[in-house]
């Protein structure tokens, strides 16, 4: 599910038929409910986590992540240390070590709406950005 959220269409190539609230919210189910699988376990849906933080996510879809938790996940996943070397992907990265990369990720998308015109809203920072520096 996560490959096809990634690969997909965005909602800014989609008409809706008048229905891109309902798009919306139900991408958001999507991404909370991953987020929700991956925490019962952790290490066989890495790959999904990852493929949430390539998403190229658009601040109108900032809500999403918002409510999916997957910032304060991937959060929590950098700040644990129960996860010896036997808990790793195929290259050898630790899961705190790819949660912190989708993170910086997520982080730069953010500060990348902040840079563009069309999507910052001036004197006020993306509710996303804010989340990350106080997780």
């Amino acid at each position: 599910m996560s490959s096809i959220l990634k690969d997909g269409l965005r909602t800014e190539d989609l008409t809706c038929g008048n229905n891109l609230h309902d798009v919306i919210h139900e991408f958001s189910l999507c991404i909370t409910n991953i987020v929700k699988i991956a925490k019962e376990n952790k290490e066989k849906f890495l790959p999904a986590l990852g493929n949430l933080c390539i998403i190229p996510f658009s601040r109108d879809e900032e809500k999403c992540l918002l409510q999916s938790q997957l910032v304060r996940f991937l959060d929590q996943l950098c700040g644990s240390h129960d996860f010896g070397s036997s808990s790793s992907d195929e290259e050898g990265l630790s899961i705190p070590r790819l949660a912190w990369l989708g993170f910086k990720v997520i982080a730069q998308r953010c500060f990348a709406w902040e840079d563009d015109p069309e999507t910052h809203i001036k004197g006020e920072p993306s509710f996303l950005l804010r989340s990350i520096f106080f997780c």
